[in-house]
Formats: structure tokens, sequence, C-alpha cells
């Protein structure tokens, strides 16, 4: 007996061809012929049968949405919005006590910003700086006006952070700068007193504290000093004799240091002052945030406070620990070429600590152009 071809030889010899075979050999390879057009057929009806299915499932839920979305538009079409009560603001909240912060630093008020040194950035001379600190003041009452609604802002507190003169402490200072350390001294003096006393008057408060820092550019030595830096910096001078000015003066305090920390407790928060030039960065993509971090980490061990404030960097930056306030005399080289910061206007800070509420409850920038 005769083995019958295999069935992929088969599949390609025609029907016709198949009568001329062997009668012991047709009819097993018509039978496997058929055989696989049947399952041929069978695997094409299970793919329509597969797509029909598929198809049908489509349209039940596109009918299913679309009756949903009829419901959703039968409801609104039926509803009618209610009016909210009309609100009267009460001219002071009579809860929890607030204070309010203008933080003042980084003035460089006599140094020079020409705008062809700085991409036309910025411009900065004695007569913006005066009117920077002018409307710096005049922005933060309408500031302190906006909050007051809300908060019971019984007491002011003036953080006066430093570098208010550049000084004389690079050779290009000297060549640029508008005035002499001492004559810096008299021009930052008058218009700390003109904002002051404009607060003081404005504003009705019981208290105005005043904490200082001194800054690293305001200093007589060429290199900084670590424990006797007070002594060597026109700053601190500046502010005890500002203290002196203001000693019959009941609501204004000062609180004048030899440390580097201006330690205080607001509405029963710590808060540590500084200027902000012991933090170590060296320009890397992630900013100051996390060398800010590392240090008040390792300050927390000795000294725990609620929030650092400081200045130095020139440029606003709020986190949950701190503050980094921006500056008056705004971006300059140094902001483009050292600190590697992104434009930003001048600006001072403005904070808000409630003795109900943890931490900071309100940080914005003061634009002051």
């Amino acid at each position: 007996m005769t083995d019958a071809p295999p069935a992929d030889l088969l599949s390609q010899v025609p029907l016709t061809d198949l009568a001329a075979m062997p009668p012991n050999s047709v009819e097993p390879a018509l039978f496997l012929r058929r055989a696989l057009d049947a399952e041929k057929k069978a695997k094409s009806y299970y793919r329509e049968l597969t797509t029909e299915r598929a198809q049908r499932k489509q349209l039940e839920d596109d009918v299913e949405l679309l009756l949903a979305q009829s419901e959703v538009l039968e409801s609104l079409d039926s509803s009618t919005p209610e009016m909210y009560e009309t609100y009267e603001p009460e001219p002071s909240y009579s809860g929890g006590d607030a204070t309010a912060m203008l933080v003042l630093t980084d003035w460089h008020c006599e140094e020079q910003v020409d705008p062809s040194t700085i991409n036309g950035l910025n411009e900065f001379n004695l007569d913006i700086a005066a009117k920077r600190v002018e409307k710096c003041v005049q922005r933060f009452l309408l500031l302190l006006d906006s909050v007051r609604s809300i908060s019971n802002i019984h007491r002011i507190a003036i953080p006066v952070l430093g570098d208010m003169i550049t000084g004389h402490l690079h050779d290009d200072q000297k060549e640029s700068n508008y005035l002499s350390p001492t004559e810096a001294l008299m021009f930052a003096r008058d218009h700390l007193h003109s904002a002051i006393d404009t607060i003081v008057k404005e504003t009705g408060v019981e208290q105005v504290d005043i904490y200082t820092s001194a800054g690293n550019h305001g200093r007589i030595s060429q290199k900084p000093r670590v424990s006797t830096a007070h002594k060597q910096s026109y700053e601190w001078l500046l502010y005890k004799w500002m203290e002196k000015d203001y000693r019959n003066e009941p609501k204004v305090k000062w609180h004048v240091v030899n440390s580097y920390f201006n330690l205080a407790n607001i509405e029963g928060k710590r808060v540590r002052f500084h200027h902000g030039d012991e933090i170590r960065y060296n320009g890397g993509v992630g900013g100051i945030t996390i060398p800010v971090l590392k240090a008040i980490r390792n300050w927390d061990d000795g000294l725990k406070s609620d929030l650092d404030v400081f200045g130095h960097w020139h440029q606003f930056l709020r986190h949950p620990k701190f503050v980094s306030c921006n500056c008056l005399i705004g971006y300059n080289a140094y902001a483009q070429r050292r600190v590697k910061a992104a434009f930003s206007h001048p600006s001072q800070t403005f904070i808000v600590i409630d003795r109900d509420r943890p931490g900071a409850v309100d940080v914005r920038e003061v634009f002051c152009d």
C-alpha cells in the first residue's frame, strides 16, 4: 500500500489533478484538502465574530455614556444656583494676635549698577535707591491693610539684615561707588529713619521691633572676622547709632546683637535672623535650598529655630524652614556672575506670623520698582 503525500504538498495540487493520482491516494488527499479549507473558513468566521462583538461592545458603551451625559445635562438645567450671603469685611480681626514683618536687606545704597554692564536689565543710583525705599514702605502699608481684615496685627517687626551699604570691599567698588562708606552710612540712616517713622505713624501698632544683622560688605577689615566681626562693621555702628536715636520713642525697640544670629520670639515661634553669608553655596544647579537646609540642620543642634530669615543671596525663596529675601539694589553683576541667580525685580520681603498658626502664614515679595 502506497503512503499518502504530505498535507502541505497536497495543498499545492489542483483538485483537477487529483483524479490522475492512483486510486489508493485520491480519497485521503481530497479529504485533507477539504479539511484544510474548512479550517480556514472557521478561522475567518471566528475573526469576523470577534470583530462584531467588539464593535457591539463599543456601541453599547457609547450609548451608556450618552445616557449618563444626558442625565447630567438635565440635572444642570433643572438646578438654580444660590447667591452667597453678602460679606461685610471687618476693620480688624478680633481673634489671635499676629506680627507683620518688613525685611529690609541688601540695599547696597551707594553702589552703581550701570545698565551697560548687566545687559540693560537694571539700573541703580542714589536717586533710584531713595525712590525704591519709599515705594517699598508704601507697598508694605498696602499689604498690611489687606491682611488686617483676617489677622489682628498688633506688632510690627523690621529685620534689617545687612549689606545696607556696599563699602570698599573690592577695588572696583572704590572706583564706581557714589559715596564713601561713611557717607553711605549717612544715606542709609536717613532712609531707615524715614521708613521706620512712617511705619510707626501710619500703622498705629503697639510696638515696632527692629532686629539687626551686620552684612559681609560693610566692614572695615579686608578679611572677615569671626568673634570680632561686629567691631569691624560699619553697619553695627549704624545700628547702635540709630538705637540711640530712638531711645525716647517708647514704641520702637532696637535689638542690636554682637553675634551672627539675632534670635527673636515672635508670636511663640523662634525666628533666627542673620545676613546669610555663612551659608556655603558654590553655584550648583539645585540652587541654594540644599546648602541652606544643611546649615539649618547643623545650627538647630544648638539653637533650634522654627524659621530662618536671611538675605545676602539676592533672591527671593520661600520654604517651610526659611525665607531667603531679595535685595533693593536689584539684579547686578554679583547676582548674574557669582550667584548665577535668575533675573528678579528689586524687592524686600513681607512676612506675617500668627500666634494660632504654625510657621509663617504669609510670605510675599514687596516689589520696589
